[in-house]
């Protein structure tokens, strides 16, 4: 939040790219537990007609947290950041 307020942005959005990565990695993380198999609200199961999938990033928050430092010294590679208006103009 704080970098978006100093570069006088209002939007931060996934890119698509960015975003099915990030969903092959978690999936990919989950496929070599015994999650999958479970009918567990972990894997939305506890709502019926929901698509299963994980519900939780497996690789633990010190992983996570050195992919969002990465993520953050690449100037937010893999996120659209742009003013609210610019966002509101495209629409």
């Amino acid at each position: 939040m704080a970098y978006l307020k100093e570069h006088g942005l209002d939007v931060i959005d996934p890119e698509q790219d960015a975003e099915d990565k990030w969903v092959a990695h978690a999936n990919e993380l989950a496929q070599a537990t015994l999650l999958p198999g479970t009918d567990s609200w972990y894997m939305g199961a506890n709502i019926p007609g929901k698509p299963r999938k994980c519900l939780v990033y497996l690789g633990g928050a010190p992983a996570y947290r050195a992919i969002c430092e990465e993520i953050v010294a690449k100037s937010y590679e893999g996120f659209a950041l742009q003013p609210a208006r610019t966002a509101l103009a495209a629409s």
